[in-house]
This record gives C-alpha cells, sequence and structure tokens, in this order.
C-alpha cells in the first residue's frame, strides 16, 4: 500500500474516531443537562494577556450548587488552545484542564 493511500486511510479514521467521539460527548452532556438541569449566570469576564477568564455562577440539581466557576480560556488564531476550569466545593479547591 502506498503512502498516500496509508495517509488517506488514516485521516479517513480519525474524522471516523472523532466523530464518534463528538457524538458520544454530545448525548453525555445531553443526559447531564436533563439530570442536573443546571444553569449558569456569568458574573464576570477578565482579558489578560495570554488568557481570558471567564467566572460563571453554576446552579442546578447537584450537590454544592450553586458554585462559582472560574473558565481560563486560551485563545490562539481566534479558536480555544486550552481550557482550565477552577472553583471550590465546601473547603475543597478543584482544577481541570483541557487542550484541544
Amino acid at each position: 500500500m502506498g503512502a498516500v493511500n496509508r495517509t488517506f486511510i488514516h485521516r479517513k479514521n480519525k474524522a471516523i474516531s472523532n466523530t464518534l467521539h463528538r457524538k458520544k460527548l454530545q448525548h453525555r452532556i445531553a443526559d447531564a443537562n436533563e439530570r442536573y438541569q443546571a444553569t449558569m449566570q456569568p458574573v464576570s469576564f477578565e482579558e489578560r494577556e495570554t488568557e481570558s477568564i471567564l467566572k460563571a455562577e453554576a446552579s442546578g440539581k447537584f450537590d454544592g450548587s450553586p458554585i462559582v466557576l472560574n473558565y481560563h480560556l486560551e485563545i490562539v488564531d481566534d479558536l480555544i488552545r486550552s481550557l482550565k476550569i477552577t472553583g471550590q466545593v465546601g473547603m475543597a479547591n478543584f482544577s481541570h484542564s483541557f487542550f484541544l
């Protein structure tokens, strides 16, 4: 099999995998929205040199509601390159990062 065919097959498989991953993620989000009935209200937005920070209050049918979350967004070429979500539940701080 030639290099062009291998590249085409690899890209096609990756596209199928990405589509399945998106559908699975969309299903999980819809399920969570129905289950927790969460809503978010923006509190503030700050643009810094290397990131933007959205502070929002999330509330719904989940333990600790409402909670204030900080979304740290790194934006490159008008696209989100990374997202870090931080907050505090009771006395515990938490942080979760995503790299896109």
